[in-house]
């Protein structure tokens, strides 16, 4: 599912210092704060789309390094634009949907769900 691959990108972003303290994954969210992580989420993995061909066309090391700074500052971005979720929220939401595989299908339902009321 794309929310998954999104969840892995989280996992980079806490991996840039951005992680949250080890107690988040015990911490329970409203509806709410899911619904905006799994907006983001969304948004994120749109912006892996746009930069997973890129990243494969580029010619050096360098450029692939320039792509990634580039997808990470968009992934972030699409984070803070987001109401109701925080770049450090996200990632703790994140890391805690990967401790709990309950949150995880909890999250994954709610990105079907979202996803559908998109294309309907």
């Amino acid at each position: 599912m794309r929310l998954t691959k999104a969840l892995s990108t989280a996992a980079l972003i806490a991996g840039l210092g951005l992680s949250a303290p080890a107690f988040a994954q015990q911490a329970s969210y409203d509806e709410a704060t899911l619904e905006a992580f799994v907006t983001a989420a969304i948004a994120i993995t749109e912006v892996e789309q746009d930069y997973t061909a890129q990243l494969a066309e580029a010619e050096s090391e360098a450029e692939q390094q320039e792509l990634i700074a580039a997808a990470n500052e968009r992934i972030i971005g699409a984070i803070e634009a987001t109401p109701g979720v925080d770049v450090d929220t996200y990632v703790e939401i994140s890391q805690a949907a990967q401790a709990d595989p309950e949150l995880s299908e909890r999250l994954i339902a709610m990105a079907q769900e979202q996803q559908d009321e998109q294309t309907n």
